[in-house]
């Protein structure tokens, strides 16, 4: 809750959340519920989690799990829901806490499925919630030589960054057969796709981050939907707090591939390799701690290859994108 008429990004009802007094505010400001029981299916003593009996009031279909069911259990991969881990304390902190042991198996195991599943903490996952709900795409010029989007929303960033990549799906002309995509001061070539006699791509974009251009790039070859091969890295970004001397660098990974992050100095040495292993298509976030770095203008260099069919690595779908970075102090 938030007191004295303050801003949440989010609130806990833990009573009567199935009143029709309180379903009003439950539409407008509640992300996602979570039983008093847990597992599948919905709780005996929480009905008002099925969408059934809820009318849809929730942004998410939650599945809560059962720390004694694994993960890639038919019954979760088919519920099509956001899991929501049902965790009371870590470690003796209350008589229903989870052990430490217990816990950390968890993590691994959500951690091995990271190319089925997008893990993150609730917060994370309210805002990005929030920001796709409330971004929407306008289509400000088009011809056969560019087309020009502006994807936005009006959030209120005086709570948070708004800030989470948003895949889009745009419509483009026949003859494009493989499209440059930029954004900001990043650029991707992506292959186009064809799905009931029209052109499309799929790409990622960040709202409020400026201007979308779509153009043409000189392949002459299309694929299939199944058969995408990408570049695959779109919003490069890295920035330096001085507060608590670190290096944030976020990147978005369309596809799976091998991948290498690493920072050089402005002289082109090697300083450091944050990534150096195969990664599944998702957003990514590394820090650098610069602590004992000293100060001056680096390079971040981030490398995709991308995974082909036959499981091999191969040059050709190689990708490279830089990024400059200035550290003061």
């Amino acid at each position: 809750m938030c007191p004295n008429n303050g801003k949440c990004v989010t609130f806990c009802c833990c009573d009567n959340w199935c009143q029709e007094s309180t379903r009003p505010l439950i539409r407008d400001y509640y992300i996602a519920g979570r039983g008093v029981g847990v597992g599948i299916p919905y709780s005996s003593y929480s009905p008002s989690l099925d969408p059934a009996v809820s009318g849809g009031m929730y942004r998410l279909h939650v599945v809560s799990a059962k720390l004694a069911m694994p993960l890639n259990n038919q019954d979760y991969l088919n519920s099509n829901g956001w899991w929501i881990e049902s965790t009371h304390g870590i470690n003796n902190t209350i008589s229903s806490d989870m052990p430490t042991a217990l816990f950390t198996s968890r993590m691994n195991e959500v951690y091995n499925m990271r190319n089925v599943m997008w893990a993150a903490p609730f917060k994370e996952v309210a805002q990005y919630i929030y920001e796709r709900d409330a971004s929407t795409v306008e289509k400000i010029s088009g011809d056969t030589s560019e087309i020009n989007l502006k994807l936005r929303h009006s959030l209120s960033t005086s709570i948070c960054d708004f800030t989470f990549p948003l895949t889009l799906k745009t419509e483009v002309y026949p003859e494009w057969k493989s499209v440059n995509i930029s954004q900001d001061s990043n650029t991707v070539e992506i292959n186009t796709v064809e799905e009931g006699g029209k052109t499309y791509i799929y790409y990622d974009a960040i709202p409020n981050a400026g201007q979308i251009k779509l153009s043409p790039s000189a392949y002459k070859t299309g694929t299939s939907l199944n058969e995408i091969k990408s570049s695959g890295i779109i919003n490069l970004d890295a920035g330096f707090n001085v507060s608590t001397s670190e290096v944030r660098i976020s990147y978005n990974m369309v596809y799976s591939g091998y991948t290498n992050l690493q920072i050089y100095n402005s002289m082109g040495s090697l300083v450091k390799t944050l990534v150096n292993n195969e990664l599944s298509m998702c957003t990514y976030i590394n820090y650098w701690d610069v602590t004992n770095i000293p100060a001056g203008l680096y390079f971040v260099k981030l490398v995709h290859r991308q995974k082909e069919r036959n499981t091999l690595y191969v040059d050709k779908n190689s990708f490279v994108a830089t990024k400059k970075l200035l550290i003061n102090k």
